[in-house]
């Protein structure tokens, strides 16, 4: 069951992506400013789960793991968004893929001693799926530099360790109530955000203009579409950390593992879109291009058949 779940998690978070490329592009180009948003929506999330019983009281370890997985949850966006914005998506996103699962399998390796990931059929599939991860995304022309390595080391690092943490607020409590302390974390997070003088600057254009639509930076775009993609990645999130909360505690980093399930969905968007977007969105095709990624495709359904059974 969680093997769906994050599978369809991912499909979200792709189409997601292509949203956010769109938005850091142009209309909201603040790392700083996307990230303090998605916190205090999460925030506006837990007020709701709170709201409607949701929300429990655990032991005060539980909560500070809890608030910890949100605050690196924040760190993990912001970071990433950076990379995004600074570098090319074909440097940032290969190596996420690869790193983050790594970072994520020595956690659990070193601190629980959970070897279950060790076992041949476990690790034969999660070898295949880092690969194929990296391999649908990696573009021909992509060259990591010190500064990109440590912007994506910095991303990768705060994601496995909110990944890590999670898991055991949801198993020490209901998942809801979790995922409401995670979001109270990331909230609090993003208010550090408002130290900056330029997120406060474009919070205050946010609301100073119409309802139907926003300017930032300038540049104006609808609001709606910020929000819808708020909602997509919502769902995404929420799908994410459901199965975190579902994989035994050995095979957390298949969950991260798997993102290449979410670069297959991202290629096959941009392929359609780049054409129509290309200052946003561009895919190099080519007879060598499509057999990379046929062959990294074909090692991702290779990894999950090997998880599946």
């Amino acid at each position: 069951m969680w093997i769906v779940i994050a599978i369809t998690a991912y499909f979200l978070l792709a189409l997601v992506a292509v949203i956010d490329k769109y938005l850091l592009s142009g209309p909201l180009p603040s790392p700083k400013t996307y990230a303090f948003y998605v916190g205090v929506l999460g925030g506006g999330v837990a007020v709701l789960l709170a709201v409607f019983g949701f929300v429990v009281i655990p032991e005060v370890p539980i909560i500070l793991l809890g608030l910890f997985a949100g605050i690196m949850r924040t760190l993990f966006l912001f970071a990433l968004f950076r990379a995004l914005f600074l570098f090319e998506a074909s440097r940032v996103v290969p190596a996420l893929g690869a790193i983050l699962p790594l970072f994520l399998l020595l956690l659990v390796f070193f601190f629980v001693r959970d070897a279950t990931i060790f076992e041949l059929s476990n690790f034969a599939a999660f070898f295949l799926l880092v690969a194929g991860a990296f391999g649908v995304s990696v573009a021909k022309n992509s060259r990591m530099t010190a500064q990109s390595v440590a912007a994506v080391s910095l991303a990768a690092f705060s994601g496995a360790a909110s990944f890590f943490f999670s898991k055991f607020a949801y198993d020490a409590q209901p998942f809801l109530s979790g995922l409401a302390w995670l979001l109270i974390g990331a909230f609090l997070a993003s208010l550090v955000f408002l130290a900056s003088r330029e997120v406060r600057r474009e919070v205050g254009r946010i609301f100073s203009k119409p309802k139907h639509a926003a300017q930032v930076s300038g540049k104006k775009f609808p609001l709606w579409i910020f929000l819808g993609n708020q909602v997509a990645g919502g769902g995404a999130a929420f799908l994410q950390n459901l199965a975190i909360a579902l994989v035994p505690l050995g095979l957390l980093s298949f969950v991260s593992a798997m993102s290449g399930i979410e670069y297959v969905f991202l290629f096959a968007f941009t392929m359609f879109l780049s054409r129509r977007f290309p200052s946003i969105l561009t895919e190099e095709i080519s007879g060598s291009s499509i057999l990379q990624k046929t062959i990294s495709i074909l090692l991702i359904a290779l990894g999950l058949a090997l998880l599946a059974l």
